[in-house]
């Protein structure tokens, strides 16, 4: 299962916001009761993580903790000091921190967005301008002749039965 969609949410009097149906099957199917983590990013939004996934982020986390590169090291700290781990009520409700708040400049409106292994929330009028930002010359990119191709590309599906593993997700690129 995987977090999808996007949905507006209308935060309660006491800052709590109703999780969509489908994120909360997707946090009961990946962590013990539901367990999660929100913290803080970058884009000055929120992101959610089931708790089993943002332990694997943690493993990241650590390592550039100790990067000789400042700017990985802030970025994990940013991360880290930002976490707050927590469950929804039996009405599917979150409390957003004030500080998360703060962060992400969500006051009554909050729009959740569905991101595969995590999802985020923002601030309406934030988002609306990250997705009015012009992708053209991502969507228009021709692939390079001279490159091979990337892994799948081409190749012949193998049909086995065997299980798949969930890949580990990234933090960083590396």
């Amino acid at each position: 299962m995987q977090f999808r969609t996007r949905i507006n949410r209308t935060l309660d009097s006491k800052k709590r916001i109703v999780l969509p149906p489908g994120f909360r099957d997707v946090l009961l199917s990946r962590s013990k009761d539901g367990r999660m983590v929100l913290t803080t990013i970058q884009d000055q939004c929120l992101r959610g993580f089931a708790l089993p996934d943002w332990e694997l982020y943690e493993e990241d986390l650590k390592e550039k903790l100790d990067s000789p590169n400042l700017l990985e090291r802030d970025f994990a700290r940013l991360i880290w000091c930002g976490a707050v781990e927590m469950s929804a009520d039996a009405q599917g409700r979150i409390l957003l921190p004030k500080d998360h708040l703060e962060h992400s400049q969500i006051s009554t409106e909050a729009v959740l967005v569905g991101l595969g292994d995590f999802f985020e929330l923002w601030q309406p009028e934030r988002l609306e301008e990250h997705k009015n930002k012009d992708f053209s010359g991502l969507a228009m990119r021709k692939k390079n002749p001279g490159q091979p191709p990337a892994a799948g590309d081409g190749e012949k599906k193998n049909n086995t039965s065997a299980p798949r593993k969930r890949p580990r997700p990234l933090l960083f690129r590396r």
